[in-house]
């Protein structure tokens, strides 16, 4: 019966850099550190000890928690066969005082654990851990700039971790921009997905409709730390502009999609509600790229639609445009034709409706 070299070891350098670093806030301190590692043999741990030792050639001992004595028995092996790990919380001064003064930021520590009450009953770590301390920076947002029509431009700024230690692990490793509909974790609208090797701060996604949305902007240090910043931004259908002139209308078979691609000449809003969209005209003025307009279905093509229009544009002046299939050819087609011949020669004016 025995217990055997403690292993998955926390805080350690050896399990990589996340695993080995020990992370303070900004400023300021913490008051304790978990330490925490699996517990491998077939006897229960009764009692534990942990020394620390500054990162040196000397391994100058600065601290030692003592002789602990478990008031139950820590078993390696859970009831269901599973192995367990075992963990302990220490005073963060015992990681301090090991690292203080050296230069480095580093320290290391070793664990003896006691199976019995024998002479021998116990046995030490031989590969002593390293950890290194470094600080949390701070990353916010600025308030977005309104381009117009539900187009913004967010703002992000990174803080360094300042104090001592500081550096170790201040730059950052990626970022990303998320807008989430509606609240944080809820339905991915857009992201820009983890942008490595450069530090992205400024954003302008593409358009988004009417409703609410959280926008997230998100890094890492090179320390491992996690950093956060998000805020909710409100989209107004008042706010929610087109601009409109010419426009042309283009049928791809291959993605059962309708763009419509207009030349930017006034403005317009949309009104978003059941299956059509009605617009009308506004007074204000955007000055932008041209849009472009795309509808995205599922569509079942049949004899039970042939002939039958797909897509209409409804013009106040009583007129219809519209996309019709054919079954036998399995083609599209406009009505009327001059519309495919002549795409530049109609636009969508205020209150045109647009059926689907």
């Amino acid at each position: 019966m025995a217990l055997y070299q403690p292993t998955n070891i926390t805080p350690d350098l050896k399990g990589g850099v996340q695993n080995g670093i020990i992370l303070l806030p900004n400023t300021g301190t913490i008051s304790n550190v978990t330490v925490s590692w699996t517990v491998n043999g077939n006897s229960p741990m009764v009692a534990y000890q942990i020394d620390f030792y500054q990162n040196t050639a000397t391994s100058t001992l600065t601290g030692t928690t003592g002789k602990i004595t478990l008031g139950t028995p820590f078993s390696a092996i859970k009831s269901n066969g599973k192995q367990q790990r075992f963990s302990c919380n220490v005073s963060y001064t015992k990681f301090a005082a090991a690292w203080y003064g050296t230069g480095t930021w580093q320290g290391k520590f070793k664990i003896t654990m006691w199976w019995g009450s024998g002479a021998n009953d116990y046995v030490e770590q031989r590969s002593l851990s390293v950890y290194e301390m470094s600080r949390k920076g701070e990353l916010g947002m600025n308030a977005p700039d309104f381009n117009g029509g539900g187009n913004y431009t967010f703002h992000g700024y990174y803080n360094p971790p300042t104090g001592t230690p500081a550096y170790f692990g201040a730059d950052l490793n990626w970022t990303r921009w998320t807008v989430y509909l509606g609240s944080n974790g809820g339905p991915v609208v857009q992201t820009t997905g983890k942008i490595w090797g450069a530090s992205s701060y400024v954003w302008t996604p593409e358009l988004m409709l009417p409703g609410t949305y959280y926008v997230k902007f998100e890094a890492e240090q090179a320390n491992g730390a996690s950093l956060s910043s998000g805020d909710f931004v409100t989209v107004d259908e008042e706010d929610f502009m087109f601009l409109n002139r010419n426009i042309d209308v283009y049928c791809d078979k291959s993605k059962n999609a309708v763009l419509l691609k207009p030349k930017i000449e006034e403005t317009i809003k949309v009104h978003v509600g059941g299956v059509y969209h009605s617009w009308e005209n506004i007074n204000d003025y955007i000055s932008s790229l041209p849009w472009s307009f795309i509808w995205h279905g599922t569509l079942v093509l049949s004899s039970a639609v042939d002939g039958k229009n797909l897509f209409e544009i409804h013009c106040k002046n009583g007129s219809v445009v519209s996309i019709r299939y054919n079954f036998n050819t399995d083609t599209f087609s406009t009505i009327p034709a001059s519309v495919e011949q002549n795409p530049g020669q109609w636009s969508i004016t205020p209150g045109d409706e647009i059926y689907v």
